[in-house]
């Protein structure tokens, strides 16, 4: 607590846009990051739950499933992100319902592969309890 008051009194100073010299802003970092420390100690401590690593992620829809796969065909040399981006989802939305197929197929075998898995987590998570 005591760091998160002295933080917020720094910011407070420093929203007023009063020029900083070097002694104060080495002491400001060295808060922050002792702030940023605490904060992350207290996140270990938190016990995870149990499954957590894939129980909350949602499967991919065809479409997800279609840009994941033309991305990693596509190179991207001199291209930016969002001109890749632009280029595949006008490709998807000028696709036939036959073009699109083998990508609603994939994402309802991931979706059916994440049913699997959960139950077996869910298995496993009844065992543990007994």
């Amino acid at each position: 607590q005591r760091t998160t008051l002295q933080i917020n009194v720094m910011g407070e100073a420093l929203s007023k846009e009063e020029p900083l010299n070097a002694k104060q802003a080495a002491v400001i970092a060295r808060r922050v990051g002792e702030f940023f420390t605490i904060c992350a100690d207290k996140l270990e401590d938190k016990p995870k739950k149990k499954g957590s690593s894939s129980s909350g992620k949602r499967t991919p829809n065809p479409y997800q499933v279609f840009l994941k796969e033309s991305f990693a065909k596509s190179s991207g040399k001199g291209e930016a992100f969002s001109d890749r981006s632009k280029a595949i989802s006008k490709k998807w939305k000028g696709m036939t319902e036959e073009d699109r197929a083998p990508y609603v197929k994939r994402a309802q075998e991931l979706k059916e592969e994440k049913k699997e898995q959960n139950k077996k987590e869910s298995a496993e998570s009844e065992k543990e309890k007994t």
